[in-house]
């Protein structure tokens, strides 16, 4: 950042000299590229501060580039070096607490004494009032107002002794990890030498500059990403001198600039009239087919520039490079011309349909042309002008008429939310093009009226023989698509003949066929049966591929499984290009949405959905169509398999036959993917070594087939005493998970083989009963509650019912009758697997509703109440917390639903010590809060023993093996103490990535801090926490670990999420900081090597004494002594 330092100036030089011997060190060890200007008020007039500070602006710019400005009073010296002179995202008032007013604002709209704008937010609000003439706040209240309404937010910087505001601590920047080129290249020249009287050869000048290019005239840079991939398009015929001098000057030029470029030479054949711009346009089409250029530059092949400052490269507006020729006397020729160099993104030239291809030989006609187009279509052309003194962007609105539309807004206005779907009523092609027709173009083309949509979206969908289904789809989509101003296509790519559909082949054929018709940069994926029940499930593309189809009411309105990626979609050009579009192999029904979703992760994408609500679809029902079978192919699956166990084996060629890929102990990890359980195979034994022998020869290959990460666990009972099964599968399930993280449990009998590999070894939402149909029992089931044989459980369905029980001795199926009863009555819910060879399909028997039976509790809790009161005047007692609240609560602060099964189990840790007040305010608050959100939680005060120095983070690590000792939670809010939220709708679970819930503070005006602020409140999965190693345990003192959490999320390839500045306000109880709780300046230092200290100080180099265990109704009390130093 380039900041100009501003001071209207007269008669001060005493205050001078003092703020410049404070200022000038501080903004050396601010790391600012600044300058300071001192406007000087001539004569003895009325002195005016602001028209000051205008002139100062303006005559910063002819100096220097400055894009940001501080505007300084000279009798203000900060008292923190900390309060940063630069520009933020809106205009900042620095100057918020002066001794002069007791170190607080004198008003809320104050705006006075030292504040910070960019360049662009200066512009947009005119500058400063020049009519404001001698002393007073009014200028300050006008200013304050007007950037209210034209920016629309000021921020305020807040003293830095109690919190920590702008950290930026970047990675550091190794050989594999490039960084983005700096937007101001380093090694620019500025003012050149031209010559062209030197006399060049091609051969001279391949010599002196090809070292670094590719074939092509090909360019990147070597220790840095271009920042754009940058075509240079050239129209040329018969001008090879000139050739060799633009090369000559242009190759190293374009190289100090650190693009990605390539020049193309648009060679005119033959001794026809010259087309220039004709040739632009052939230009810009053969180097898209080269590379995924997004910004052009078009030259002439005799013009150079004389000063590498004019960087080749695409900006907001198209922009005018050659502004001041020599051949113009250095001038502009008139002020639309906009001939010789120039440059336009991609989206640009397409917006304006090319350059024209009527102009036949020279004239300035198409320039004008141009540029009119560009004035209608873009609003606004730049130019580039001398930087000898300054460089500056000329920016000229055309006045906003009817022909000049804004952006559609974000959240469409004319949404309905929940819509009634109803495919019973018969429709007709005729009456959905009299209802729904009137604004659609030919091609199912649509576009707002009244704005210009966000994004271009086309839809894609896959087809064949479904005309019923097409006409409901129709008739409540476009309406939809409406209602969300979306610039979009319908593109129906109708399979031809009778073979085998291919619903992903089709997906790209569209994606092709669509982009052909227009330049769209979204697509939505659909099946043609599927029509959402709330519009605000919006069809277009987001910063990760999208799935839309969340909730189907074949599912029962929740997932199917994690991974499901099927239905409906959406993926930007560049995500579909990125991932290369979807498989052409997946033939039949089945596969190509798993294959898909794998390519997006493969690819270091995540999956973004809506929630359940929002995502709701209906289906219209249906056969499966003729000749779209399921494909067992598609999985790598076989289907069915012939069994035979007349085969001798012996175990070394079972050995010789499966064990290449096995590891010691019958461990397994697909080689190509990342299996999506890992697996505990559990068998009880004993003497049945032939039908071991069998059984590992079968099932190896299938489990691998399956692509488990999975173990085998052979349970060999000792001795002679009566066999106990039960038992025996509670022992593996106890010694598996000694040596791997099993998530998922397989009990199988030893005597049992699937003859169908898609009878998937894993686990499911409720217990899965896998041996349905057996040969013994003529393949089907005895009885009904029949569970014996194969089953799977996931660990917290087998921790739920406590496992097998430990009496049954002997062989029998009581031990089965008694298992599928307790599931019955804790999980409440047993899945068959059933043959597979025409549908896919789990019947599920729920048992009746009794009270001993409940369900989960619905996704969005129903007793919120939304925005709340939160007063922290009132002084409270622990008994009267106790009395107000504790009546639904355990010991230890234990909480379940009483009506329906809880969606997670949450432990809520809290790093403690001395904050007693804080503490009763917050269980208050929170305690109801937890309760209405229907969470089956429990609260845990780490409290750090003795006076050495705080360490927040290893209280943190301390709580998550605590509370895990007490309870199988999968979910883990880490809270500051002094942090009440202010609306229940924030809530305290988990969600796909690590949630930060404290985004709206008041002690920082609501708003975040800075973009990667983790800090106050934060939510991970159990999974999501040791995958980065929980919490670094040697941050002592306050400060730096949230970045460093922040970052180990980031480097293990997560996201954050967060919900909108609304539902995460929070408000915070005022305190002093703590005694050995100072802020640590080792901290800042320790986060420029996270990624490499991440994966050993955590979760596994954790170390700490638990000195005592208290159980109040309200908490769990646990002090722990964490070695901490007596000082920093």
């Amino acid at each position: 950042m380039v900041v100009a330092i501003i001071i209207p100036f007269r008669n001060r030089h005493e205050h001078l000299k003092h703020w410049l011997y404070y200022l000038h060190p501080i903004l050396q060890r601010q790391q600012l590229d600044y300058g300071v200007y001192i406007i000087n008020q001539d004569g003895e007039g009325v002195f005016n501060r602001a028209k000051l500070m205008n002139v100062g602006f303006v005559e910063a710019l002819k100096e220097y580039d400055y894009d940001c400005f501080v505007f300084s009073d000279i009798d203000l010296v900060p008292m923190d070096e900390r309060n940063r002179y630069r520009c933020f995202q809106n205009p900042r008032h620095l100057a918020v607490a002066m001794d002069k007013f007791n170190f607080q604002l004198p008003y809320g709209s104050f705006f006075g004494g030292v504040s910070s704008l960019t360049k662009s937010q200066f512009l947009k609000i005119n500058g400063f009032p020049n009519t404001f003439w001698g002393w007073g706040a009014n200028e300050n209240i006008s200013l304050s107002s007007m950037m209210q309404e034209h920016v629309g937010l000021i921020w305020k910087w807040t003293d830095t002794t109690n919190a920590r505001q702008e950290k930026t601590q970047m990675p550091p920047n190794t050989s594999k990890s490039l960084g983005p080129c700096p937007d101001t290249p380093p090694g620019l020249k500025g003012p050149l030498n031209v010559d062209f009287n030197y006399k060049l050869t091609l051969d001279e000048m391949r010599k002196n500059i090809s070292s670094p290019l590719k074939k092509g005239g090909r360019y990147k840079p070597l220790d840095c990403i271009a920042r754009q991939k940058v075509a240079i398009i050239i129209a040329f015929r018969n001008r090879h001198e000139h050739l060799k001098h633009w090369l000559y000057y242009l190759h190293p030029i374009l190289q100090r600039q650190q693009l990605d470029y390539s020049v193309y030479i648009i060679n005119q054949d033959g001794e026809g009239v010259f087309n220039r711009a004709k040739l632009m346009n052939a230009g810009f089409v053969e180097a898209l087919k080269e590379y995924d250029y997004d910004c052009f530059v078009f030259s002439d092949i005799d013009l150079v520039p004389m000063d590498d400052r004019n960087l080749y490269r695409c900006f907001q507006n198209p922009r005018h490079l050659a502004v001041a020729m020599d051949k113009f006397n250095f001038q502009l020729p008139y002020g639309s011309f906009f001939g010789g160099v120039s440059s336009l993104s991609k989206s640009q030239f397409l917006k304006i349909n090319g350059f024209p291809n009527t102009f036949w030989g020279w004239g300035a006609n198409e320039n004008i042309s141009l540029s009119s187009m560009m004035q209608e279509h873009v609003g606004l052309i730049w130019k580039w002008t001398d930087t000898t003194n300054a460089r500056q962007e000329k920016t000229q609105m055309p006045p906003n008429t009817s022909k000049s539309l804004g952006p559609c807004p974000d959240t469409p206005p004319g949404l309905k939310g929940p819509l009634n779907v109803d495919f019973n009523y018969k429709l007709t092609l005729d009456e959905v093009r009299k209802n729904i027709s009137s604004p659609l173009k030919k091609g199912g083309r649509y576009k707002p009226p009244d704005c210009i949509a966000r994004q271009k979206v086309a839809i894609i969908i896959a087809f064949r023989n479904r005309h019923e289904h097409l006409k409901h789809w129709l008739y409540y989509l476009h309406p939809i698509l409406q209602r969300q101003q979306l610039d979009y296509g319908v593109y129906i790519i109708n399979q031809d003949g009778e073979g085998v559909f291919n619903r992903a082949k089709l997906m790209n054929a569209g994606f092709v066929e669509a982009l052909k018709e227009y330049d769209y940069d979204c697509f939505v994926f659909s099946d043609i049966d599927l029509v959402p029940m709330d519009d605000r499930n919006l069809y277009r593309c987001f910063q990760n591929p999208r799935h839309l189809a969340v909730a189907m009411d074949k599912f029962n309105f929740q997932l199917p499984y994690g991974s499901f990626f099927g239905g409906v979609s959406s993926l930007s050009k560049s995500q579909f290009l990125k991932i290369n579009g979807f498989p052409n192999t997946f033939w039949g029904w089945g596969g190509e949405d798993d294959d898909i979703y794998q390519r997006v992760i493969f690819h270091e994408m995540s999956i973004s959905r809506p929630d359940l609500v929002t995502g709701k679809y209906k289906m219209i029902k249906h056969e499966r169509d003729l000749h779209n079978e399921r494909n067992p192919v598609n999985a790598g699956l076989k289907g069915p398999l012939n069994v035979d166990f007349n085969y001798k084996l012996t175990l070394d060629k079972v050995r010789k036959n499966i064990s290449s890929p096995l590891k010691e102990g019958g461990r397994y990890k697909p080689l190509d993917c990342i299996a999506r359980q890992k697996v505990a195979i559990i068998i009880a034994f004993r003497n049945r070594h032939e039908h071991l022998k069998h059984w590992l020869y079968y099932l190896h290959p299938i489990l691998q087939r399956q692509q488990l990460d999975y173990g085998v666990y052979i349970i060999n009972q000792d001795g002679e005493g009566v066999f106990n099964r039960a038992k025996l599968m509670n022992a593996g399930f106890v010694e598996a998970l000694k040596e791997y993280d099993y998530e998922c449990f397989v009990f199988s009998d030893i005597d049992l083989v699937p003859m169908d590999d898609r009878n998937l070894y894993r686990c499911f939402q409720n217990p899965r009963h896998l041996a349905v149909a057996m040969d013994k029992f003529n393949f089907q089931l005895p009885y009904g509650s029949f569970f014996g044989g194969v089953s799977s459980l996931t660990k917290s369905q087998f921790l739920k019912i406590n496992g097998f029980p430990n009496t049954f001795w002997g062989w029998g199926a009581n031990g089965n009758i008694s298992l599928s009863s307790m599931i019955q009555e804790h999980v409440g819910l047993i899945w068959e697997w059933t043959d597979t060879t025409n549908a896919r399909q789990e019947k599920t028997q729920m048992p009746p509703n009794t009270s001993k039976s409940l369900g989960p509790c619905p996704d969005t809790p129903p007793g919120l109440k939304g925005p709340l009161n939160v007063d922290f005047n009132y002084k409270l007692t622990l008994d009267e917390v106790r009395k107000n609240i504790s009546s639904p609560l355990k010991e230890g602060g234990r909480y379940k639903p009483p009506d329906c099964i809880a969606q997670q189990k949450v432990a809520i840790i809290i790093a403690f010590r001395n904050r007693h007040e804080h503490l009763k305010h917050w269980l208050y608050y929170l305690h109801p809060i937890l309760q209405r959100q229907q969470l089956d939680y429990g609260v845990y005060i780490i409290n750090q023993d003795g006076e050495g120095v705080f360490n927040r983070a290893k209280l943190m690590n301390a709580g998550f093996v605590e509370a895990l000792k007490e309870y199988d939670y999968d979910c883990f809010v880490f809270s500051d103490i002094d942090l009440v939220p202010m609306d229940d709708r924030n809530l305290y679970r988990c969600f796909q990535n690590p949630r930060h819930l404290a985004v709206a503070m008041d002690k920082f005006n609501f708003q975040l801090p800075y973009g990667s602020f983790f800090g106050g409140v934060s939510s991970l999965s159990k999974s999501q926490f040791l995958k980065i190693n929980g919490f670094p345990n040697t941050f002592w003192g306050w400060g730096g670990e949230d970045d460093d959490i922040y970052q180990r999320v980031i480097f293990h390839e997560m996201s954050i999420s967060r919900p909108d500045l609304v539902t995460g306000k929070y408000k915070m109880i005022k305190h002093e900081r703590d005694l050995h709780n100072e802020r640590n300046p080792v901290n800042a230092d320790k986060l420029k090597r996270t990624k490499s200290t991440m994966n050993e100080d955590g979760i596994n180099s954790l170390n700490y004494t638990v000195k005592e265990i208290v159980k109040d109704i309200l908490y769990t009390w646990i002090t722990v002594d964490i070695q901490a130093p007596l000082t920093i």
